[in-house]
């Protein structure tokens, strides 16, 4: 459905620049050093048009993709780390994590690990900051 609304809002868009540009290209035909002037602008505002709206799809499709894997994991809570060591994950690579109210899910690419949290004995989260802070005192 919002799909429809947003190519629905685009044909407005677009149809309402031709009524604008249309009788100002056919002035323009009149005067022959206007019309790559013209052509130009009409082509130019069309691509800024297709490109803002893949721009808004992309951030649509980006939002639901994260809606179904907190679904898919049944989580609450979602994110992005970095990962440093503990898990079968090469250190420093991005692992998205699904934190939900019986399981802790981290996955990387098509690789997941899932563990229960009441196996989980404890946690720890370090910042950017306090790694250089152990790196500087070592």
């Amino acid at each position: 459905m919002n799909d429809k609304k947003n190519i629905g809002c685009l044909k407005i868009i677009c149809f309402f620049l031709c009524l604008i540009f249309i009788p100002i290209f056919i002035g323009a035909l009149i005067d022959n050093d206007m019309i790559p002037i013209f052509a130009f602008v009409i082509i130019s505002i069309y691509g800024a048009i297709i490109l803002l709206y893949n721009m808004h799809k992309t951030k649509i499709d980006m939002e639901n993709d994260k809606i179904n894997m907190q679904k898919k994991y049944e989580a609450y809570l979602s994110g992005i780390i970095l990962h440093e060591e503990g898990l079968p994950f090469p250190k420093g690579v991005c692992v998205n994590v699904y934190y939900g109210s019986k399981k802790l899910t981290f996955v990387r690419e098509h690789q997941e690990i899932i563990l229960e949290l009441s196996k989980v004995e404890s946690m720890d989260t370090v910042s950017g900051s306090d790694i250089q802070a152990q790196a500087t005192a070592a």
